[in-house]
């Protein structure tokens, strides 16, 4: 999933390309209003990935965040969930993206990284409303997407949703004020290792190390989605 939320930023010409080397009988791409994504499936699965924010507008991403305080909206099943990222997931569901996944006969993986993630995780929640069933989710760097209640129903809901943070990323740590994260947490360390269900002091702790040992904020070096799959393709490597 981590590779195929890196495949994400790639061109349709070069995804679909690396698609079918990965033994993908199919790779379609959607694009509605900025919003992106790739359909991709074989005869076992089908793996929805939305493409996250281009690494040279996240700065300006981010910092857009800490200064709009977007209201959430509401979902009737889920609670809460941030108006952008609503907006944005609805245009893309609507331009046949939806239909696509509807008319998937195989287990559905939806994944992505950064703005990716929140669209992945609102895209859970509209296919569970709809009885479809989902097979895993899996985000790297994702922000939260809505209030307490929605992360509280989500969690109750779904039980497959994996939250993947890599030490200082700051994307996750926004929006700041009333919005909290769903899903569960695996954690990437500063040295490189992988820690599913973290406690707070372990996180605090190695956040710090972290800064110390770059004297640098790395907040937005963390982020990159060619270091999160660099690690778990090591780590899973040593189970091997």
């Amino acid at each position: 999933m981590a590779c195929i939320s890196h495949l994400a930023y790639e061109p349709p010409e070069a995804a679909v390309s690396k698609a079918e080397s990965w033994g993908y009988d199919s790779c379609e791409f959607f694009d509605c209003n900025g919003t992106q994504a790739y359909v991709m499936m074989d005869e076992y699965r089908t793996v929805v990935a939305f493409r996250g924010t281009e690494p040279n507008r996240l700065e300006d991403w981010v910092t857009d965040f800490r200064r709009r305080k977007q209201p959430v909206t509401g979902s009737p099943a889920f609670g809460k969930i941030h108006s952008g990222f609503d907006s944005a997931f609805t245009d893309a569901w609507a331009s046949g993206l939806a239909s696509c996944v509807a008319n998937s006969q195989h287990p559905v993986y939806v994944t992505g990284h950064s703005l990716g993630g929140a669209l992945a995780m609102r895209s859970v929640t509209e296919m569970l409303s709809n009885g479809w069933p989902v097979a895993g989710l899996y985000t790297y760097g994702q922000p939260r997407i809505g209030n307490r209640t929605f992360a509280r129903e989500f969690n109750k809901r779904f039980k497959k949703a994996y939250r993947f943070v890599h030490n200082n990323d700051i994307v996750p740590r926004v929006p700041w004020v009333n919005y909290w994260h769903a899903g569960q947490l695996v954690y990437l360390t500063t040295t490189g290792e992988v820690i599913k269900s973290p406690t707070q002091w372990r996180t605090m702790h190695d956040r710090f190390r972290g800064r110390w040992r770059r004297w640098i904020a790395d907040g937005i070096r963390d982020h990159n989605m060619n270091d999160y799959k660099t690690i778990l393709a090591t780590n899973l490597e040593s189970y091997q």
